[in-house]
This record gives structure tokens, C-alpha cells and sequence, in this order.
């Protein structure tokens, strides 16, 4: 007669088989999104006088590791101000993108992140296709806290070669200047890429190595006793 396998030992082949099914995930077109070495890769497009100004803050950021991007604004009114990094895309392939913002004070300003195509590799022809592409967006009146804003289903159009991650803060009418954090940013194939904020979970290897474990204690439970 044959014997069941423990519980301990079918675990282990479940989470086996879950492991091997599991999807890969997509590359971060980004080169630093969490912002570790600094903001070589962005700039600000042309604005106006006094220009805002765009640094990195060694603080930790959303992951809880240092380092973020913060932008702040020049001057007050109703004026949108944009950071702006470039990766490169290929036609027909639909793109997510977005980040983590955060509003450190109360301010009648917001911000979203944009995702416009290029026909040139270095984001300075615009391609033809869809108009600009929109995030989810915060609010500087609820400040305090990161906010995840998402961007899906940007297709890449017939002859783009780059697109921009551009983050926007707008000044609505403000008496003050407006200021925002970004971090944890990216632009990959939508449904592969990994989302911004940091979400527990055992790594690939962590699992695998759970149900080896798990084998070795149901083998030990699975020889008969002498």
C-alpha cells in the first residue's frame, strides 16, 4: 500500500510548482529609479525665471533607503514645472510608469507623472500617435505621506525609439512656492513591472529554499521507524 505524502512534503511541491510558473519580472528602463547615485540622468525642461531647482535628498526615501528626488518651483501661480529622464522604447509595446510622491507640506499645488514617445533616441522629436500620457496624480493638500501614481496601457507608436518619464508638479495659484518628493520611479512593459512601493515578500530564492526545507523535514517524517 502506498503512503501519503506528509503535509509538509506537499507543501514543498506546491510552492515548487508555484515557483516555477511564476512570471519573470520586467526590466526597469530606469538606470537608478530609487536614486541612490544621484540625478545624472533627468533634467529640468526650460522654464521660467527664477527657474525651480531639482536635488537629491539623502534622506531615505519610500524603500526606506537613502535617497530622493525633490522638486521645487521658482516661483508661484499656475505654472507647471518638469523633471524629465529618457529611456528608450520599442513601437507596439505597451508601457507602465509612474512613482512615489510625496507633498512634505500643505500647498495648493500637484503633480502626476507624463509618459510622452519620441521618434529620436534622445527625446527631442515628438512621434506621432497618442497625445501625452497621464498618471494617477496627488494633491499637496494632503500632504505627509508617499502616494503611488500609476500610469498604464501607454502603447509605443509606429516609429517612436525614446520616451520621457516626466514628473510635472503644478502650482495652482499659489502665494507660495511649491515643492514635491519623488522616488521609486519606472517605465517597463506594463504588467511586468515591479510596482514602487516596497512589498514584503520571499525572493525566489527564499522560496525555494522554504520548500527544501520543507522536503527535508517531510522526508525525515516519511522513513519508517526502526
Amino acid at each position: 500500500m502506498s503512503r501519503r505524502l506528509p503535509f509538509s512534503s506537499r507543501l514543498a511541491l506546491i510552492l515548487g510548482l508555484l515557483v516555477a510558473a511564476a512570471p519573470s519580472r520586467g526590466q526597469n528602463l530606469i538606470s537608478d529609479p530609487h536614486f541612490t547615485s544621484g540625478l545624472s540622468s533627468w533634467f529640468l525642461l526650460p522654464s521660467i525665471v527664477p527657474a525651480p531647482t531639482l536635488v537629491r535628498d539623502p534622506a531615505p526615501g519610500v524603500d526606506g533607503a537613502p535617497g530622493f528626488a525633490a522638486l521645487t518651483t521658482g516661483s508661484f501661480g499656475p505654472i507647471s514645472y518638469v523633471a524629465r529622464t529618457c529611456v528608450p522604447v520599442q513601437p507596439g509595446v505597451v508601457y507602465s510608469f509612474g512613482g512615489a510622491v510625496r507633498f512634505r507640506t500643505a500647498q495648493n499645488s500637484s503633480a502626476v507623472f507624463w509618459m510622452p514617445f519620441f521618434s529620436d533616441a534622445a527625446c527631442a522629436t515628438g512621434a506621432p500617435g497618442p497625445a501625452t500620457l497621464s498618471s494617477t496624480g496627488a494633491s499637496g493638500r494632503e500632504p505627509g505621506g508617499w502616494v503611488l501614481c500609476r500610469g498604464t496601457g501607454a502603447t509605443a507608436p509606429p516609429g517612436a525609439a525614446s520616451a520621457a518619464l516626466d514628473f510635472i508638479l503644478f502650482g495652482i495659484g499659489t502665494s507660495e512656492h511649491a515643492s514635491a518628493d519623488f522616488d521609486d520611479v519606472y517605465v517597463g512593459r506594463a504588467g511586468t513591472v515591479e510596482p514602487p512601493f516596497p512589498i514584503p515578500f520571499l525572493s525566489r530564492n527564499g522560496i525555494l529554499a522554504l520548500g527544501a526545507a520543507l522536503a527535508l523535514v517531510g522526508a525525515l517524517a516519511f522513513r519508517p521507524a526502526r
